[in-house]
């Protein structure tokens, strides 16, 4: 037969020796460790990819290269879910146009405490950013008051 379908017969005997062979054991752990990525998988509703499940693993004893782990998840097709961040969005409304009152004649200050002006900068220093607010009274032009706030965790400003 082999000299009709021109084969050698060491290629008839090495194929027939594949087709009949068990898997190795090799073979066999893949399998069983791929059941137990599964498992992890579908428990973690297909959130956890190949680093978590690698550590998951690992917790559980099963001793395995993170690039084997990659390996069979992608040959068994199993990708994990992944959202997208969160991102704020600006509401596009139309900017208006709106004038100065305080420029007018009618509402200009006539005495003090009528009218105060305030506001806010930080100044970079060698301990970290200081921010400084202040009030000033529009008729006398004199600071009415300030604070000041280093930027340090818990602070009112951070």
């Amino acid at each position: 037969m082999c000299q009709l379908f021109k084969v050698a017969r060491s290629s008839y005997y090495a194929f027939s020796k594949l087709a009949t062979k068990e898997p190795s054991k090799r073979q066999l752990d893949n399998q069983i460790l791929l059941e137990k990525i599964r498992i992890i998988f579908e428990k973690n509703k297909s959130r956890y990819g190949s680093p978590r499940i690698h550590k998951t693993l690992l917790q559980q004893g099963d001793r395995c290269s993170l690039g084997r782990v990659k390996r069979l998840m992608r040959a068994a097709g199993l990708y994990a879910i992944s959202s997208r961040k969160y991102k704020a969005k600006q509401e596009k409304s139309e900017i208006k146009e709106t004038k100065n009152l305080l420029l007018e004649p009618s509402n200009r200050a006539t005495t003090i405490n009528q009218v105060w002006h305030s506001d806010i900068t930080y100044v970079p220093t060698d301990e970290g950013w200081l921010y400084l607010a202040g009030s000033m009274d529009s008729f006398s032009k004199r600071i009415v008051g300030y604070a000041e706030e280093p930027s340090a965790a818990g602070s009112i400003w951070s």
